[in-house]
């Protein structure tokens, strides 16, 4: 037996689940290449996902869930909407935020005197329901809290020097349909990454959504990328410097996707090209690295013997006589 080539043959395999025999390609995946394939798959999923949510199509998601769902009928709706609709306090855009009536406990409020037969549950039912619809609006709410439109827009000149708008002040205070599907899609890798530990593919996710949840204004999103960070970190045992460096590549693949879903072509080619741009950036990171990993050992000891190299061409040009003979 050819001891080389069977040694090959076995890390062959075990690396990529294809094994040579006798010549031929047998189709033999090892459990440790089917994790690696599944883990890398879901990574690339992920990225795809949050891109889009991020992109332009998350923008369509939201237009279209605000024409199908976002709709009044009856008296309760008009109870929470009342001072919007007497006023019309920070216009479509900003009334959800500051008109004082669309977090949850003031909804409850204002909804109490609509029928005095109501019980608590059927007015807290009506309450939630009317938010429900509003947070599949474009702006969509903030359940916890709201604000005076003077402290709103104070806090709008505060981080305007920073080039913050207040359109994405808004934004980062509150939660639509797509930013809330966004967060529930993030559970679920992270969920395998801890089913699975892998501490790279938890950096990688954080600064994949991380660069999502800045990018949209998504604050579902920020819990998600520090608990990442923090398991890595914590948990597994991942330097600082390492951790910056998956969380660069998980952004870079999100943010390539982030691109493509917002160049506004048709929501199928979107999709499409947003998956592909996925699949096809970390195949090139992937690639890279692999590069990089062979080509380092040499550019190491090419950079560790520079000074004696130098030193040696130096002592051979103050060798050299000052003249030279005819």
């Amino acid at each position: 037996m050819d001891l080389d080539r069977e040694l090959k043959r076995r890390i062959r395999e075990r690396d990529t689940g294809v094994g040579l025999r006798d010549g031929g390609i047998i189709e033999i995946w090892s459990p440790e290449a089917k994790k690696n394939l599944f883990l890398w798959a879901t990574d690339a999923g992920a990225d795809a996902a949050q891109g889009m949510l991020a992109g332009g199509l998350g923008h369509e998601l939201a237009q279209w869930l605000a024409r199908e769902f976002n709709s009044n009928f009856d008296l309760y709706d008009k109870a929470i909407d009342s001072i919007y609709n007497n006023t019309h306090i920070g216009g479509s855009l900003y009334h959800h935020l500051i008109d004082g009536h669309h977090s949850i406990y003031e909804a409850y409020q204002a909804v109490r005197d609509v029928s005095p037969n109501d019980s608590f549950f059927r007015e807290l039912y009506e309450a939630a329901e009317h938010l429900f619809r509003d947070m599949l609006s474009v702006s969509g709410i903030n359940p916890l809290f709201s604000m005076s439109q003077e402290t709103f827009n104070k806090i709008s000149e505060w981080l305007s020097p920073l080039g913050v708008s207040k359109m994405y002040l808004a934004d980062a205070l509150t939660v639509n349909g797509p930013e809330i599907l966004g967060g529930f899609l993030s559970i679920i890798p992270f969920l395998i990454a801890r089913k699975k530990p892998n501490k790279s593919m938890m950096a990688y996710l954080s600064g994949s959504m991380a660069l999502c949840a800045v990018a949209s204004g998504n604050p579902v999103l920020l819990p998600a990328a520090a608990y990442g960070m923090y398991k890595s970190v914590k948990e597994g045992e991942m330097s600082w410097k390492s951790l910056v460096y998956h969380m660069g590549k998980g952004a870079i693949v999100s943010g390539s996707v982030i691109a493509i879903s917002s160049l506004g072509a048709p929501v199928w080619l979107g999709i499409t090209a947003s998956f592909a741009t996925s699949i096809a950036v970390k195949a090139g990171l992937t690639a890279a690295e692999k590069a990089w990993e062979k080509v380092h050992p040499n550019f190491s000891n090419v950079v560790q013997e520079m000074p004696r190299i130098s030193s040696s061409i130096r002592d051979a040009y103050t060798a050299l006589p000052a003249e030279l003979p005819a």
